[in-house]
């Protein structure tokens, strides 16, 4: 069984608070969904090209949750959880190593996952 290294969990950590900070620094109600706009996608992608997949999908996920509980959207927090977490590991595994056309379709790819499953959930 592989460990985690230390270093790898505390930019875990650091991605968490930071996509959790993004998504409730900024909020943009839309009343039609009594629901918001907000920034946590920059948080998420960017976790997710610049440290990885792994990174990418617990940043998402639990930071994205985070940010629903402490905001009084906790019944998301469980499909933010998932859609965000996978957003995160779709951008990250589609990136890794396959310079600027990796990054977009990791882009495109993650954001039609997202709201694909917003939808469904």
């Amino acid at each position: 069984m592989n460990k985690m290294r230390p270093i790898l969990i505390a930019v875990m950590a650091v991605m968490i608070a930071v996509t959790a900070v993004f998504t409730m620094l900024v909020r943009v109600p839309i009343p039609a969904t009594q629901g918001y706009f907000n920034f946590s996608d920059v948080a998420v992608y960017f976790s997710a090209f610049t440290f990885g997949p792994l990174v990418g999908l617990v940043a998402g996920g639990v930071g994205t949750a985070i940010a629903d509980l402490l905001g009084g959207y906790a019944q998301w927090a469980p499909l933010t959880l998932f859609a965000h977490g996978l957003q995160g590991w779709i951008a990250g595994l589609l990136a890794v190593r396959r310079g600027v056309p990796g990054l977009v379709l990791g882009w495109l790819v993650g954001t039609v996952v997202m709201v694909g499953l917003y939808l469904v959930g």
